[in-house]
């Protein structure tokens, strides 16, 4: 029960916090306008599409486990 209640805390906790997605978006929203800070939004979906493409077929783990292949 007291690793569930860490857990939930870390959980709530990254939630809450802006990450440098956020902070990205955020700053060229401020200083570029809404518009041309579409092309970061599209890049930071598109990576993340791409790392859960990538976790999603188990390519992490090969790579994880494999020298030669991470190298």
């Amino acid at each position: 029960m007291e690793s569930y209640l860490i857990y939930v805390g870390v959980a709530i906790a990254t939630i809450l916090l802006p990450g440098p997605a956020v902070m990205l978006t955020l700053n060229n929203s401020i200083q570029r306008g809404i518009l041309k800070s579409l092309a970061g939004i599209l890049g930071i979906a598109l990576a993340i599409l791409l790392v859960a493409i990538i976790s999603a077929t188990s390519l992490g783990i090969v790579l994880a486990s494999s020298a030669i292949a991470f190298n």
